[in-house]
């Protein structure tokens, strides 16, 4: 009887300790974190006013500005990407907010090791027509790097979409995904 007795406290004790650090997991699971996602505006450009300049026209319309989310604190770079993917609420659009052409991508790796985050993400059509002008690939590159330069375990940002991790090069030579 005092066998059996010592078996079912040691089961016991047992189940919490291995219950308890599923418990931490989980409360980290519904823990939540703040992040900033980066959208561009289309406000100055569409302005009656003409540019200045040449360069003024280019800042204009690389101007990026940060909105805030919430997504889960295991993973917030990578909820952090998903959001910019998602792109603005509806209230962010009536401000004059746009998503960096990110329609139809999906993540398909985000790794962050040694200071570089090296994000994968594929299109569902890799083959349409991805960018509406010039700058359109760099505002993306730069919307995705200071979206995910924000942590400080990123430093350096590598970006393959569709398995070319030069997108935004418009020399015709394409640079694999290592």
């Amino acid at each position: 009887m005092k066998t059996k007795r010592k078996i079912l406290t040691l089961i016991a004790a047992l189940a919490i300790f291995v219950e308890l650090p599923c418990a931490d997991a989980q409360r980290l699971r519904s823990e939540k974190k703040q992040v900033r996602v980066y959208f561009h505006t289309m406000e100055d450009l569409e302005s009656k006013r003409p540019s200045r300049s040449r360069q003024e026209a280019v800042e204009n319309t690389l101007a990026l500005v940060p909105v805030r989310r919430t997504v889960s604190q295991t993973a917030p770079a990578r909820g952090a990407l998903e959001a910019l993917i998602a792109g603005p609420t509806d209230e962010e659009k009536s401000r004059g907010l746009r998503s960096p052409y990110t329609d139809d991508l999906l993540i398909k790796t985000l790794e962050i090791a040694g200071g570089t985050a090296r994000v994968s993400l594929t299109s569902k059509c890799a083959e349409c027509p991805r960018w509406p002008g010039d700058l359109a690939p760099w505002r993306f590159r730069e919307a995705v790097e200071k979206t995910l330069k924000q942590f400080p375990t990123v430093k350096r940002v590598i970006i393959c979409l569709d398995g070319v991790e030069n997108f935004d090069d418009n020399s015709g030579k394409i640079k694999k995904c290592e």
